[in-house]
Protein backbone atom coordinates (compact mmCIF):
# COMPACT_ATOMS: atom_id res chain seq x y z
CA UNK A 1 0.00 0.00 0.00
CA UNK A 2 1.46 3.35 -1.02
CA UNK A 3 1.14 6.72 0.66
CA UNK A 4 -0.04 8.66 -2.38
CA UNK A 5 -1.25 7.95 -5.87
CA UNK A 6 0.99 10.60 -7.36
CA UNK A 7 3.19 13.56 -6.52
CA UNK A 8 3.39 16.63 -8.72
CA UNK A 9 5.96 19.40 -8.77
CA UNK A 10 6.06 22.79 -10.38
CA UNK A 11 8.58 25.58 -10.27
CA UNK A 12 8.22 29.34 -10.50
CA UNK A 13 11.44 30.72 -11.97
CA UNK A 14 10.48 34.40 -12.21
CA UNK A 15 13.37 36.61 -11.21
CA UNK A 16 11.95 37.73 -7.89
CA UNK A 17 10.24 34.52 -6.75
CA UNK A 18 12.04 31.19 -7.45
CA UNK A 19 9.62 28.77 -5.78
CA UNK A 20 9.48 24.98 -5.98
CA UNK A 21 6.09 23.47 -5.20
CA UNK A 22 5.52 19.82 -4.30
CA UNK A 23 1.88 18.67 -4.38
CA UNK A 24 0.37 15.42 -3.21
CA UNK A 25 -2.83 14.20 -1.58
CA UNK A 26 -2.68 11.73 1.29
CA UNK A 27 -5.00 10.53 4.02
CA UNK A 28 -4.57 12.54 7.22
CA UNK A 29 -3.37 9.38 8.98
CA UNK A 30 -0.51 9.14 6.46
CA UNK A 31 0.50 12.81 6.60
CA UNK A 32 3.58 12.35 8.81
CA UNK A 33 4.80 9.38 6.77
CA UNK A 34 4.33 11.34 3.52
CA UNK A 35 6.24 14.34 4.89
CA UNK A 36 9.04 12.03 6.03
CA UNK A 37 9.19 10.39 2.58
CA UNK A 38 9.38 13.78 0.85
CA UNK A 39 12.07 15.00 3.27
CA UNK A 40 14.09 11.80 2.78
CA UNK A 41 13.93 12.30 -0.99
CA UNK A 42 15.01 15.95 -0.70
CA UNK A 43 17.89 14.96 1.60
CA UNK A 44 18.88 12.23 -0.85
CA UNK A 45 19.08 14.75 -3.70
CA UNK A 46 21.06 17.24 -1.58
CA UNK A 47 23.52 14.62 -0.33
CA UNK A 48 23.92 12.80 -3.62
CA UNK A 49 22.53 9.59 -2.13
CA UNK A 50 19.54 9.48 -4.45
CA UNK A 51 20.50 7.58 -7.56
CA UNK A 52 19.71 10.00 -10.36
CA UNK A 53 21.63 8.68 -13.32
CA UNK A 54 22.53 9.99 -16.74
CA UNK A 55 19.34 8.49 -18.20
CA UNK A 56 17.30 10.48 -15.68
CA UNK A 57 19.24 13.64 -16.48
CA UNK A 58 18.66 13.17 -20.21
CA UNK A 59 14.95 12.64 -19.55
CA UNK A 60 14.85 15.89 -17.53
CA UNK A 61 16.47 17.73 -20.43
CA UNK A 62 13.93 16.28 -22.88
CA UNK A 63 11.04 17.28 -20.61
CA UNK A 64 12.39 20.85 -20.47
CA UNK A 65 12.80 21.00 -24.25
CA UNK A 66 9.27 19.65 -24.70
CA UNK A 67 7.90 22.32 -22.34
CA UNK A 68 9.67 25.06 -24.32
CA UNK A 69 8.34 23.71 -27.62
CA UNK A 70 4.85 23.41 -26.13
CA UNK A 71 4.99 27.06 -25.04
CA UNK A 72 6.12 28.17 -28.50
CA UNK A 73 3.26 26.26 -30.15
CA UNK A 74 0.48 27.48 -27.81
CA UNK A 75 -0.53 31.08 -28.59
CA UNK A 76 -1.91 31.72 -25.08
CA UNK A 77 1.21 30.32 -23.40
CA UNK A 78 3.48 32.22 -25.77
CA UNK A 79 1.65 35.50 -25.09
CA UNK A 80 1.86 34.84 -21.35
CA UNK A 81 5.61 34.18 -21.63
CA UNK A 82 6.17 37.31 -23.73
CA UNK A 83 4.10 39.44 -21.34
CA UNK A 84 6.03 38.28 -18.29
CA UNK A 85 9.39 38.67 -20.02
CA UNK A 86 8.42 42.20 -21.04
CA UNK A 87 7.13 43.13 -17.58
CA UNK A 88 10.32 41.79 -15.99
CA UNK A 89 12.50 43.63 -18.51
CA UNK A 90 13.95 40.34 -19.72
CA UNK A 91 15.00 39.28 -23.21
CA UNK A 92 12.18 37.59 -25.15
CA UNK A 93 14.72 35.08 -26.48
CA UNK A 94 16.11 34.16 -23.05
CA UNK A 95 14.86 30.59 -23.57
CA UNK A 96 17.40 30.13 -26.38
CA UNK A 97 20.27 30.70 -23.95
CA UNK A 98 18.60 28.44 -21.43
CA UNK A 99 18.39 25.68 -24.03
CA UNK A 100 22.13 26.09 -24.71
CA UNK A 101 22.87 25.82 -20.98
CA UNK A 102 21.22 22.38 -20.95
CA UNK A 103 24.30 21.04 -22.76
CA UNK A 104 26.52 21.88 -19.76
CA UNK A 105 24.13 20.59 -17.08
CA UNK A 106 25.37 17.59 -15.13
CA UNK A 107 24.59 15.85 -11.83
CA UNK A 108 27.27 17.79 -9.95
CA UNK A 109 25.59 21.08 -10.86
CA UNK A 110 22.18 19.72 -9.89
CA UNK A 111 23.47 18.64 -6.47
CA UNK A 112 25.26 21.96 -5.96
CA UNK A 113 22.05 23.89 -6.64
CA UNK A 114 19.96 21.42 -4.62
CA UNK A 115 22.12 22.01 -1.55
CA UNK A 116 21.37 25.73 -1.77
CA UNK A 117 17.75 25.66 -2.90
CA UNK A 118 16.50 22.81 -0.73
CA UNK A 119 17.98 24.06 2.56
CA UNK A 120 15.54 25.30 5.21
CA UNK A 121 12.42 25.19 3.03
CA UNK A 122 9.13 26.79 3.96
CA UNK A 123 6.48 24.09 4.11
CA UNK A 124 2.74 24.67 3.82
CA UNK A 125 0.33 21.84 4.54
CA UNK A 126 -3.31 22.18 3.50
CA UNK A 127 -5.71 19.90 5.33
CA UNK A 128 -9.35 19.41 4.46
Amino acid sequence: RGLAYDIYTSIDMTNSVKTLYIYTAVAEDDLDAAINAINETIDGVKNGNLSIGEKDLELMKKVHKTAVISTLEDPAELCNYMLHQGLDGEDLYEFVGDMEKLHTLDMNKIQEVARKVLSNPTIHILKS
